[in-house]
């Protein structure tokens, strides 16, 4: 086992892949799938792992659990670059991408020991859900809650949430799950609501204190916001999406220099997510560095050039070259 049992969640994760092998063939005329077996740094297998796989302009997703064996598979899967997300108790949660070009992958995850040093003071009275068994029914509805969403169909993810935590009410996870759900739904009360309840059970899960410091950035309560997703990064280390969150937080408090370096790690582990250039080259602007800013809004036209955004960032990009030509 990687060590002390802490909970950790949906962002951050590691392909440590000290094995990586490729198969020249698919399942599926045109199709590939991904598998692999989670690892601790012995080589033992580690059972219900939690493996989040991710398109890199995160649209869709996917969803599984590691088997007793420490052994999982994504299938039918199209050809294109993917995130792998991966988090187990007791171990440290990092992330890569995963290409699938003309072949499946079958990968080796070595999982490191979380670091007690970045870890949260424990609440001794708090039962952490990494000290629980998660039923296996609970984990099923929980599966099938991420594909509803990996297909969008919210209403169904939710009712799976829902069943998964009639099943096991103390699943953190679960609430932060649906808290997330809640929030692509205009829902900001009952998403914190959501999040809170994950909290209470396990006091230690970053995507609670994230969900909860995106609400506040949301409602441009900005230094309630930084103060919660540095919660979260205490708890998990980095993430492209905390890093974001982070990045906007600072940016609204008007802390340009580390809005720039959140930002600028989060465009690096997520180079086709087009808000992350939109809010770079504000903060270059605000830092009067206007020149640096046009490559960013470029980058973000090209990934999204019907964005809400796109005419207004255009005619920025125009006034800022006629001003440099002179």
């Amino acid at each position: 086992m990687c060590g002390k049992a802490v909970t950790l969640a949906l962002p951050l994760l590691l392909l440590a892949a000290s094995s990586v092998s490729t198969l020249g063939q698919s399942r599926g005329d045109s199709t590939y799938f991904i598998e692999g077996t989670v690892v601790d740094q012995s080589g033992n297998p580690i059972k219900h792992a939690r493996l989040i796989l991710v398109t890199y302009n995160y649209d869709r997703q996917a969803g599984a659990f590691s088997n007793d064996d420490g052994k999982f598979i994504f299938e039918r899967l199209r050809e294109g670059n993917y995130q792998l997300e991966v988090s187990a108790s007791g171990c440290a949660t990092r992330q890569e991408q995963v290409n699938l070009f003309s072949t499946s992958r079958n990968l080796r995850i070595v999982m490191s020991p979380a670091r007690p040093e970045a870890l949260p003071e424990k609440d001794d009275s708090v039962v952490s859900t990494a000290t629980l068994t998660v039923p296996e029914k609970a984990r099923e509805e929980y599966a099938k809650a991420l594909r509803a969403e990996k297909n969008k169909e919210m209403k169904a993810a939710l009712k799976h949430l829902d069943k998964a935590l009639q099943l096991f009410p103390q699943y953190a996870a679960a609430y932060a799950a649906k808290g997330f759900l809640l929030l692509e739904e205009q829902k900001t009360a009952e998403a914190e609501t959501a999040f809170l309840k994950a909290l209470e059970i396990d006091p230690n899960l970053p995507d609670a204190w994230l969900g909860l410091g995106r609400t506040r950035n949301s409602e441009s309560r900005f230094a309630e916001a930084e103060s919660l997703l540095l919660k979260a990064r205490s708890a998990n280390g980095d993430s492209w999406q905390l890093n974001y969150e982070l990045g906007r937080a600072c940016s609204g408090l008007k802390k340009s220099e580390e809005a720039e370096k959140y930002l600028r790690k989060a465009r690096a582990a997520a180079p086709s997510y087009p808000p992350v250039y939109y809010l770079l080259a504000q903060v270059l602007l605000s830092l009067d560095r206007p020149l640096e800013a046009v490559p960013e809004m470029e980058a973000y036209l090209r990934i999204a050039p019907e964005g809400s955004t796109a005419d207004k960032v255009r005619d920025l990009i125009r006034r800022i070259k006629e001003w440099s030509s002179k």
